[in-house]
């Protein structure tokens, strides 16, 4: 004759079973967010158009996409032109240029 299963020990290891999914999620999620994913550096040598330099004022930032990566092209005050991974290193969140301080913000950090 088979033991039947109580319905105490039933509710029992569902609950067990759903604390240890949520511990397991919880964990890598803290993993993830302690080790940042590594991007891998991109092979592509050929040239992107980002604009005319007319459409770019001093010290302001355009998105553009190179190799499928968000880049922000920067003149800055000397009329130099940088180009910046928008990819935050962190998270891997897309950055966003802040026309205000001329910076780029992680919103997954709230920081430069």
């Amino acid at each position: 004759m088979e033991k039947a299963i109580k319905r105490r020990d039933f509710l029992s290891w569902v609950l067990s079973g759903s604390i240890l999914v949520t511990a397991v999620g919880l964990v890598s999620t803290v993993i993830k967010y302690i080790y940042p994913p590594m991007s891998k550096p991109s092979s592509v040598s050929e040239p992107v158009f980002a604009g005319l330099k007319d459409d770019f004022e001093p010290g302001m930032g355009k998105q553009v996409i190179f190799a499928g990566r968000p880049l922000y092209v920067i003149e800055n005050k000397r009329g130099e032109f940088k180009a910046l991974s928008a990819i935050c290193t962190h998270l891997g969140c897309i950055a966003e240029w802040q026309k205000k301080t001329g910076l780029l913000l992680s919103l997954s950090r709230r920081s430069v």
